[in-house]
């Protein structure tokens, strides 16, 4: 069939790599907060956790490989991370837990830019060196941190 192609696929890409990182803009369309999260959460986040569950279901290899949700642009948006946070895990609560179920490890990171500048390269507070430590960790170098 067409999907089990697409899964086939998608399990190809999957295995080949070391795990996945997804960047949501929230802002994308509209800096209206929560209906803005709400939104892509329908539209972008379920549809993917929907496609590697399925995909991992078909090849188990990709067990393991962790995926990463990277949430931009608070300053536009103008939700906490915290808030974006309760949101992902109250309405994706069935999905994460059938992906950590098939033992791929999900993890959600906020970043943003507003207010870094290359004169000052500290990327403390931005939530960058939580990414890149998470990065780290999926390429077994170092342990995560500050990860949820």
């Amino acid at each position: 069939s067409e999907l089990g192609a697409i899964l086939d696929r998608l399990g190809k890409l999957l295995t080949a790599c070391d795990g996945l990182i997804f960047v949501v803009d929230i802002a994308r369309q509209a800096a209206d907060g929560e209906p803005a999260l709400w939104k892509a959460i329908s539209e972008q986040i379920a549809p993917i956790m929907t496609a590697i569950r399925l995909a991992t279901k078909r090849n188990g290899t990709i067990a393991g490989k962790p995926i990463i949700f990277v949430f931009t642009k608070p300053d536009l948006h103008g939700l906490p991370p915290e808030r974006v946070d309760q949101i992902f895990r109250r309405s994706l609560a069935v999905p994460l837990g059938l992906l950590v179920g098939l033992g791929v490890p999900v993890h959600r990171v906020d970043v943003r830019c507003a207010g870094w500048s290359m004169d000052d390269p500290d990327l403390q507070g931005l939530g960058i060196d939580v990414l890149l430590s998470n990065l780290g960790h999926a390429l077994g170098a170092l342990s995560p941190r500050g990860s949820s």
